[in-house]
């Protein structure tokens, strides 16, 4: 259920001051546990480092490229970080005066760490910004408003991130500098199969109910619900544990379910073949099966990457008329897809790394990993996975410690393609 914020905000507000917290004449100024707050978030670089959009240094400050070649060292950071912060706070302070908004300490230099990480962009035009605005906005809604800015590059979500937002959120509603007093929160990233809807991302109090799913729309189609990689329904009703990502399902004009015999509507993957069979993407075999959990031949892969992209479907290659797939190796070779030699027997079953490097080059895909990429899989450093992985196109699989694999020389079965081919299309 909604409820106003302001209320909250001028009794924060209140109690922020009767704490003796004071505020600059030219308005709100952030505290000393506001900067060891982000101090904490950031940690302590001695020598600048480039962090995939500029170079930093210290506390996460920028600077010039060869600005402090002989490092720097915590209080020349904190001063550093002291002065960069001014801007964003006259900034912040604009926003505020404008809009006549009240703000406690905690909820201000949550909004400071905030606009540090991710630029004044959100202060025009962000969802943020509007409920803000507004003053009536649940928690829920606050914290997906802040904690859809938890992406990496591209859609994938930053598990970083995920921690920094979920700090904010405790801080913004329960002054809570250290994480320790305030309950945990869940997030669940919501895949559309095609539709559309508010955000892919939302956050949740941990060990509650979720009690409000958004929902998503698409032409022509019936709303079905959010399902689990396990073919479970999420509801309201659900309690939030873990970090989940759901699909969407929808009731197609031609289900699926009712064209290919082995396939089940509770199965995990009934949501990307359905919209994979709508968007003709997919026909399945000759006697009504789709085989889930066969392996994907390399013909077959070729044919549903490119058509999920968008290019045209291939006839045979006069050089070799006889294999239905031949002119879809053909295209990938002349366009650099595939190099000479690769792809060779059309007929076998596909491996993990193969999928990646076409899918990447054919979707234009094109940046090369960061040093940070490079830590994102334990099993592989391609190029080709890591860009899949930036767009939300491939996730890998995590052990029980955290670590995330994807398995470049391993097969891949035709019900695990199905989700990346569906996110490619829909990309």
């Amino acid at each position: 259920m909604k409820r106003s914020i302001s209320l909250l905000l001028v009794i924060a507000l209140v109690c922020s001051c009767l704490c003796g917290v004071s505020f600059a004449v030219q308005g709100y100024a952030i505290s000393q546990d506001g900067i060891d707050f982000i101090k904490d978030q950031e940690g302590f670089i001695p020598y600048r480092v480039w962090d995939n959009s500029q170079w930093s240094i210290g506390y996460g400050t920028a600077c010039s490229a060869n600005a402090y070649p002989n490092g720097i060292t915590r209080a020349e950071a904190e001063k550093l970080l002291r002065n960069y912060l001014t801007d964003i706070e006259i900034k912040l302070n604009e926003f505020i005066a404008a809009n006549g908004l009240p703000f406690g300490q905690a909820q201000y230099d949550c909004l400071v760490s905030f606009t540090f990480n991710v630029g004044t962009s959100w202060l025009k035009g962000s969802r943020l910004s509007r409920l803000l605005v507004s003053g009536m906005f649940s928690e829920i809604d606050f914290a997906s408003a802040i904690g859809v800015w938890c992406h990496g590059n591209g859609r994938a979500v930053n598990s970083g991130l995920v921690k920094r937002r979920v700090r904010e959120i405790q801080l913004f509603f329960f002054g809570d500098y250290t994480g320790k007093n305030s309950p945990e929160y869940v997030y669940v990233q919501f895949d559309a199969a095609g539709g559309e809807m508010t955000t892919d991302i939302y956050f949740y109090r941990k060990d509650n109910p979720f009690g409000f799913l958004q929902t998503a729309t698409k032409k022509d189609t019936r709303f079905l619900g959010w399902y689990m990689g396990d073919g479970t329904k999420l509801t309201e009703g659900t309690i939030a544990t873990k970090n989940l990502r759901v699909t969407a399902r929808w009731q197609n004009p031609h289900p699926a379910s009712q064209v290919f015999t082995d396939l089940s509507e509770t199965a995990w993957y009934y949501g990307y073949v359905d919209d994979l069979y709508n968007g003709s993407v997919i026909q399945g075999y000759a006697d009504g099966t789709i085989r889930p959990q066969g392996n994907v031949t390399v013909g077959e892969a070729l044919k549903m990457i490119f058509l999920a992209c968008g290019y045209p479907a291939q006839s045979p290659s006069p050089s070799d008329p006889w294999s239905w797939a031949s002119g879809y190796r053909a295209f990938a070779m002349a366009y650099g897809f595939l190099d000479p030699g690769e792809a060779a027997d059309l007929n076998a079953a596909a491996d993990r790394a193969l999928i990646a490097k076409v899918a990447a080059l054919a979707m234009g895909l094109l940046d090369g990993p960061t040093d940070e990429d490079d830590e994102i899989f334990a099993d592989t450093k391609d190029p080709h996975v890591l860009a899949l992985y930036w767009a939300g196109i491939v996730e890998g699989s995590l052990d029980e410690s955290g670590s995330r694999y994807y398995k470049p020389d391993s097969n891949i079965t035709r019900a695990e393609i199905f989700a990346i081919i569906s996110r490619i299309k829909n990309s």
